[in-house]
């Protein structure tokens, strides 16, 4: 299989976030984002990634939000197939789902070949990286 041209824009992209609701900046981002793509005639296939339905709710863990993450899983894995469909993944920074995120970004690159953007908003993978070995190491594999 020979590479596409540099300047040659991808049929589709898989993206991997959240739109609003909740109202705030990698969300608007990736609205954006996927508004841009579409209008430039790229096909767009979007994974939700939805734990929280408020802002008052992000950053905090519940019973209900667990329950939705190997749905979540099951469907990002399912949609990023190997092969030459870019993927972007905007990466939260909280730290329960970013073990979510790092669990799937290990699930979608282990013997498999998928090209990968990784998106983080702000600079919460310091504070990040400052919860002990354990969380430093992940930020560090993971970004």
């Amino acid at each position: 299989m020979t590479a596409p041209p540099r300047n040659s824009m991808p049929a589709k992209v898989v993206v991997v976030g959240q739109q609003p609701p909740p109202v705030h900046g990698s969300n608007l981002v990736c609205e954006e984002l996927i508004n841009s793509l579409e209008g430039a005639g790229i096909r767009v296939i979007f994974v939700e990634k939805r734990f929280s339905e408020r802002i008052e709710e992000v950053g905090k863990a519940n019973f209900g939000k667990m329950l939705r993450v190997p749905k979540f899983l099951a469907h990002a894995l399912r949609e990023c197939p190997s092969g030459d469909t870019p993927v972007v993944y905007f990466v939260s920074l909280t730290p329960a789902s970013f073990l979510v995120d790092a669990l799937c970004i290990r699930m979608l690159t282990r013997g498999r070949r998928v090209p990968l953007i990784l998106y983080v908003h702000g600079v919460g993978f310091r504070a990040l990286s400052a919860g002990g070995v354990f969380m430093s190491d992940l930020v560090r594999r993971t970004l």
